[in-house]
C-alpha cells in the first residue's frame, strides 16, 4: 500500500517551550499557503520546527529529527513536550481507487526519546528554510583560497529563472548550479551587468533564489516551511514573492507555511493568516485578525467604551449607532476579522483579567446565531467544567452581541434588501441615490458584493460610501430591530460606566443616549 496526497489540516500543541494548549488550523481547502504572525518569542518558529520533524522523506525531501531543533541540554531535556497533527492522506492499493482518510498522530517526549520513533513516522517530503538562509554566503565560507567551480544546470532552471526575474525585477539571462571538490554547492546567475555566484550576491537576492530552489524542486504534496519570509526583502519584491508562491503551490498541490512580521502581507487574500497570542497560562491562535484588536484589548483603555467589530461595514454601522446614542466620542472601534476571533479575544481577555464591563464584541449575525453555538465556540477557547472556567466563559459571552438577521441571510444581502424596498422619491440627495443604486442591482455572484456594488454605482470611495449607505439605512423602519441587541448591550455599558467613574471620570459621565427606535426622517 502506498501513502500519498497528504494534506496538513491542523496542529495542536499541548506543551513545548512557551506554547501551551494551542490549535492552529491550516484550512487547505481555502489556500495551500498559511502565514503565521505574532510578536517576537510567541512561538511562531517553534511551530515550524515541530512540523519539520513530523515526517520522514517520501522521495527527495529533507530529513529532520527533533534533536535538530530541540537539542537536549543539562538544563532542558524537553520531557513532557507533546503535540498532535491532523492530516488527510490517500491510500493507494493495487487495482483499486485511492481511499482518503484523516489521521490524528500524537508526538511526545518521554524521558530520553521522542515517540513515535523516526522510522515509524509518516512519509511526506518536507523542506525547511530557516534564518540561516538569510546570512550572506560569503560570511559562512571558511576557505580563503581560490575556489574552482564545476558548472551544471538544475532541472528547475527555467522556472526559477523566470520567477526570479519577476520577483526581483532583474533581467537574469542564466541561472546555474556550481559544485566543488569538497561537495560544497553554490548558485550563480548572469544579468546584463555580468555573471556572479552567491558569494557576491546581496542577502535578499540570495534568499529569494534559495526559496525558489526549494519550492520548485519539491514534489507534489510536499510541505515547505519558511521562517521569517519577509526578512531582507523590500515591499514590492516581498509581495511578488508571495503572489508567485501562492500560484505555484496551488498548481503543484504544495502546502507552504511561513512566519512573518510585516503586516502589509495581511492584505494578500490568497493566504490563510493566523496570529499567535500568548497569555500567562495558554497560547491562543487568532484567525485572519489585525494586531490592533489585541493591542487595544490588552492595553489600558484610552476611552471608556471599547467596541470590537468584524470588518469596515460593521464599523460603519456601530459608528452610526454610537452617534445616535450620543456616545461616539467616548468609544474606540477596532476590527478583529473573522467571527471566531471574537470568542478567542473575549475568552483570552477574561482569562487574563483584562475584560471589562465596557468591552463590546459585535458579530455580523450570520454565523453564531444562537446561544448554544456561542457557548460551544467559547468552550473551545475557555475549556473546563470547574467553577472558575464556567464563570470566565459566562463573563466573556456577556461581552458578545450581534446584529439581528433573518435566517439564511448574509449582512450585505440584508442591507441591500432593506434599501431596495425603500421609495427613492421620499429621499433628498444622497439617500435617494443610494436607494436607486440598490434597486438597480438584481443579483451578484457573492453575497458579500451587494454593498460594494452599490458603492460602485454611486462612485463613492469605500470609506465615504459606507457612511452614506449606513446613514440611509438608519432612517428605515428595519434599523431598530437590526441593531437592537447591540444597542441594548451598549446602553448597559453606559449605565455601568456611569455607576463606576474612571478614566478621567468616565469622560465627565457618559450620556444615556437618545432612543434609536424612532427613526429619523429620510434625508
Amino acid at each position: 500500500m502506498e501513502i500519498c496526497k497528504q494534506v496538513l489540516k491542523s496542529i495542536h500543541v499541548e506543551s513545548i517551550k512557551g506554547l501551551r494548549d494551542i490549535r492552529v488550523e491550516f484550512k487547505p481547502d481555502d489556500s495551500m499557503v498559511t502565514g503565521i504572525f505574532g510578536p517576537n518569542g510567541c512561538g511562531k518558529s517553534t511551530l515550524l520546527h515541530l512540523l519539520a520533524c513530523s515526517f520522514k522523506p517520501a522521495s527527495n525531501g529533507e530529513k529532520h529529527s527533533f534533536g535538530d531543533f530541540f537539542l537536549p541540554t543539562s538544563s532542558h531535556i524537553w520531557s513532557g513536550s507533546a503535540f498532535s497533527l491532523l492530516y488527510s492522506q490517500a491510500e493507494v492499493r493495487a487495482q483499486q481507487p485511492p481511499i482518503s482518510n484523516d489521521v490524528n498522530r500524537r508526538f511526545e517526549k518521554k524521558s530520553d526519546r521522542w515517540s513515535p520513533r523516526y522510522n515509524d513516522r509518516s512519509q511526506r517530503d518536507c523542506y525547511y528554510l530557516g534564518i540561516s538562509t538569510c546570512v550572506p554566503r560569503i560570511e559562512t565560507v571558511k576557505n580563503r583560497s581560490r575556489i574552482n567551480f564545476i558548472a551544471s544546470q538544475p532541472q528547475t532552471r527555467q522556472e526559477v529563472l523566470s520567477a526570479a526575474r519577476y520577483i526581483l525585477n532583474r533581467n537574469y539571462t542564466s541561472y546555474e548550479e556550481y559544485s566543488t571538490k569538497d561537495q560544497s554547492r553554490y548558485i550563480g546567475v548572469t544579468n546584463p551587468s555580468g555573471s556572479y555566484t552567491e558569494l557576491s550576491m546581496g542577502a535578499g537576492e540570495q534568499r529569494v533564489f534559495k526559496i525558489l530552489e526549494k519550492v520548485h524542486a519539491a514534489e507534489k504534496y510536499s510541505l515547505v516551511l519558511i521562517d521569517e519570509i519577509d526578512l531582507l526583502l523590500h515591499e514590492q519584491a516581498l509581495m511578488r514573492l508571495i503572489e508567485h508562491l501562492c500560484k505555484y503551490c496551488k498548481l503543484k498541490s504544495i502546502q507552504l507555511v511561513f512566519t512573518a512580521h510585516r503586516h502589509s502581507l495581511l492584505d494578500v487574500k490568497e493566504v490563510n493568516f493566523r496570529h499567535i497570542m500568548q497569555s500567562p497560562g495558554r497560547t491562543f491562535c487568532l484567525t485572519i485578525t489585525t494586531p490592533d484588536a489585541m493591542t487595544q484589548l490588552l492595553s489600558e483603555p484610552s476611552r471608556p467604551l471599547r467596541v470590537f467589530v468584524e470588518d469596515d461595514l460593521a464599523e460603519a454601522l456601530v459608528n452610526k449607532l454610537l452617534e445616535m446614542l450620543d456616545a461616539r466620542r467616548y468609544a474606540t472601534i477596532t476590527q478583529f476579522g473573522s467571527a471566531m476571533n471574537a470568542f478567542t479575544l473575549a475568552g483570552a481577555a477574561a482569562l487574563n483579567g483584562k475584560l471589562t464591563v465596557n468591552d463590546v464584541f459585535v458579530l455580523d449575525g450570520d454565523v453564531y446565531r444562537d446561544d448554544s453555538k456561542r457557548e460551544h465556540r467559547m468552550k473551545q477557547v475557555v475549556a473546563g467544567d470547574d467553577l472558575a472556567a464556567v464563570a470566565k466563559r459566562a463573563e466573556a459571552l456577556t461581552a458578545i452581541c450581534q446584529f439581528t438577521l433573518p435566517l439564511e441571510t448574509k449582512p450585505e444581502a440584508y442591507i441591500w434588501e432593506i434599501l431596495r424596498a425603500e421609495d427613492p422619491t421620499t429621499y433628498a440627495g444622497m439617500g435617494g441615490e443610494i436607494v436607486s443604486a440598490a434597486q438597480e442591482i438584481a443579483v451578484v455572484a457573492d453575497s458579500h458584493q451587494y454593498v460594494q456594488r452599490i458603492l460602485d454605482r454611486t462612485g463613492y470611495e469605500r470609506a465615504v460610501g459606507l457612511l452614506r449607505v449606513v446613514d440611509t439605512l438608519a432612517t428605515t423602519a428595519a434599523w431598530p430591530s437590526y441593531v437592537a441587541e447591540i444597542e441594548s448591550r451598549i446602553r448597559s455599558c453606559i449605565v455601568e460606566l456611569n455607576n463606576q467613574p474612571s478614566i478621567e471620570a468616565q469622560a465627565s459621565i457618559l450620556p444615556s443616549g437618545p432612543q434609536t427606535s424612532s427613526t429619523s426622517s429620510p434625508s
